[in-house]
């Protein structure tokens, strides 16, 4: 049998590489196991099948056995949980090898930036399991994504989703004016910020993707049924113990929730609020961007929601980083 005979037709073929002892599994109670969890409800909610091939590896110093199910994959990703336990070994494997998958590392809640953790730039594909909207969605799913056109180059990122995996998609001025003019009039969004920079720039890629914004600090009753999203800043929260935090947090987006049911949610979270999501999930936040960020993932939701392509996270199980 070659191997061709067992691919399944318009499925997305995943290869799942992860350590058997635990520091690198792809379990869903794991931070990467998250970003497997928000492929799998993608994939549902676009009646695509999803078919995951894992392969467990003893240490990171094991080499993976390339076999021809593995190459055959639409995508090839590495969970890297903790940074003692980053699989170095398979890295320098795949970037010597010939693959015409993309390959990817998805890590856990350690890496925030190479200057933070220390091991450099990166020359591969690497991102954390929370960046969703600017990285992993674009990468699993292009057809789905954002075109580059939607924003003026001024703000496109240095690196886009799929620059190391394949050519990014680039369309004429002629095609550029044609897809502006199609979101046109897609939607109002209120932004809920406290700080007025980050404000604006919540703002600026709102209306580049055609979304009609406005900004406020708190939603209005008599107004909330004119906005069909709604974009809530943990600046809003003042620094309190972290515990009040969250409390406010949760009072504050489900006061949200229960004004303007209809709209969309969004949260703006800093990384350290990321395990208050499943709370404010539960009192009705849609989907949440972590913060720094440029803005472009919210054009990435607004233009998924604008399409229908959204999915709403709230299964998630987001376990505390691994000590």
């Amino acid at each position: 049998m070659t191997h061709k005979n067992w691919l399944v037709a318009n499925a997305l073929h995943v290869g799942w590489i992860s350590l058997l002892d635990g520091s690198l599994d792809g379990s869903l109670d794991r931070p990467c196991g998250a970003l497997l969890q928000r492929v799998h409800a993608q994939c549902d909610s676009s009646n695509q099948e999803l078919v995951i091939v894992h392969r467990h590896l003893s240490s990171t110093t094991e080499s993976l056995a390339m076999d021809d199910q593995l190459q055959s994959m639409d995508r090839i990703v590495i969970a890297s949980e903790t940074r003692l336990a980053h699989p170095w070994s398979i890295i320098d494997q795949l970037q010597r090898t010939e693959l015409t998958s993309p390959w990817g590392v998805v890590t856990g809640h350690w890496h925030a930036g190479s200057r933070r953790t220390g091991i450099g730039p990166a020359t591969y594909w690497q991102q954390p399991w929370y960046r969703w909207w600017e990285a992993w969605y674009g990468w699993f799913f292009p057809d789905l994504a954002r075109p580059a056109a939607l924003v003026t180059n001024q703000f496109a990122p240095v690196t886009t989703p799929l620059d190391l995996a394949m050519p990014a998609t680039r369309l004429s001025p002629a095609e550029r004016s044609s897809h502006l003019d199609s979101l046109a009039t897609r939607g109002h969004l209120l932004i809920l910020c406290a700080c007025p920079q980050a404000a604006q720039g919540w703002q600026l890629m709102a209306e580049h993707v055609r979304w009609q914004s406005t900004v406020r600090r708190e939603l209005s009753a008599d107004e909330a049924f004119t906005y069909d999203a709604v974009l809530w800043d943990d600046s809003l929260v003042p620094c309190l113990p972290q515990r009040d935090e969250m409390v406010q947090a949760v009072a504050q987006c489900q006061q949200i929730h229960r004004l303007a049911s209809h709209s969309k949610l969004i949260v703006a979270l800093n990384l350290g609020h990321l395990d208050i999501w499943p709370a404010l999930s539960a009192v009705g936040a849609s989907d949440f961007l972590i913060k720094p960020s440029p803005g472009l993932p919210l054009c990435d939701y607004l233009h998924a929601w604008s399409t229908n392509a959204c999915v709403k996270p709230a299964s998630l199980n987001i376990a505390a980083e691994p000590k």
